[in-house]
């Protein structure tokens, strides 16, 4: 028998959440009753990526990814993948602790003379106002030291995804699998957060593939127009996958920072109209190998 992937994983009759850019969007929780499968891996839509920049810091691999949307939409999305025991992640500690934008996350990391990929200009004010700033337009300028590699045989997987080493913003919703072994999967509330989701193989073999996907709530009007049509399938019920670490290193941990994505079509002032979303980090391995996975909300501090 075929294993479902998000098999418990419906959609809510449920219309996008309208939150102020200038504070934190409030996690939505889960979803009330089923409403349809999500069905197999392989039936998820592909989104288009291209690695627009790629940088090793302290022996981390730091990776900017323009996602395009199957409707045409793009967004910028880190990748980070390093071994267990060098707790380095600039992913944590300018994104996740700071609230930096894709873009300045770059610049932080780069030479002076760096070329600024354009994809990261272009998504810089929509990163902006998910991340509740009133001035969406300003790069701030980050002065960014390298750190200095310490190893730690103790490190674990919630030392690396859930710290953020101080800061304007705090993790929320954590969850968590551990021991996982096999394919396995872990998937965050619908939420307008921006979120993290990752792994952390601790075996001594490699994984064969991580993938990370994503799914937009649907609107009513959306989720009835297709229920009529079709009688089975809504509109944006169908998982996204945008990312792959195939395969994970034995004791390497991997992750996405996926940021709250406000473009200003969907915005009126200060107030943005924004689709809930969940995101997902499914891994494969062999039985009897340890495995663990983390996904968790990114909220900002109250003032």
């Amino acid at each position: 028998m075929q294993r479902l992937l998000f098999k418990s994983i419906a959609v809510a009759l449920g219309a996008f959440t309208i939150s102020a850019c200038g504070s934190a969007p409030e996690d939505l929780g889960s979803e009330p009753d089923l409403l349809a499968s999500m069905g197999e891996p392989a039936e998820a839509e592909v989104a288009e990526t291209e690695v627009v920049a790629e940088m090793d810091v302290a022996g981390v691999r730091v990776t900017f990814l323009r996602v395009t949307e199957p409707n045409g939409a793009q967004r910028v999305v880190l990748q980070e993948m390093g071994p267990m025991n060098v707790m380095v992640s600039p992913t944590r500690d300018l994104a996740m602790a700071r609230g930096r934008t894709a873009l300045e996350v770059f610049l932080a990391l780069s030479p002076d003379d760096a070329q600024v990929p354009a994809a990261l200009e272009e998504t810089h004010e929509a990163q902006a106002r998910g991340l509740g700033r009133e001035d969406v337009t300003s790069v701030i300028d980050i002065d960014f030291e390298l750190p200095t590699v310490v190893e730690k045989s103790s490190a674990t997987c919630d030392d690396w995804v859930f710290a953020t080493m101080g800061g304007d913003y705090s993790i929320t919703n954590k969850k968590r699998i551990e021991e996982a072994t096999g394919i396995d999967d872990l998937i965050t509330d619908w939420t307008t957060s921006s979120t993290t989701v990752g792994a952390c193989n601790e075996s001594a073999t490699e994984t064969g593939d991580v993938l990370a996907y994503y799914i937009f709530q649907p609107s009513q009007a959306d989720l009835r127009r297709e229920i009529d049509q079709n009688g089975l399938q809504a509109r944006g019920v169908r998982w996204i996958r945008y990312g792959a670490l195939s395969p994970m290193p034995p004791g390497s941990r991997g992750r996405w920072f996926n940021y709250s994505f406000h473009p200003a079509e969907m915005c009126n002032g200060l107030i943005c109209t924004v689709a809930p979303t969940k995101y997902a980090v499914q891994a494969t391995l062999l039985p009897g190998h340890l495995f663990r996975l983390r996904t968790a909300h990114v909220a900002r501090n109250p003032e």
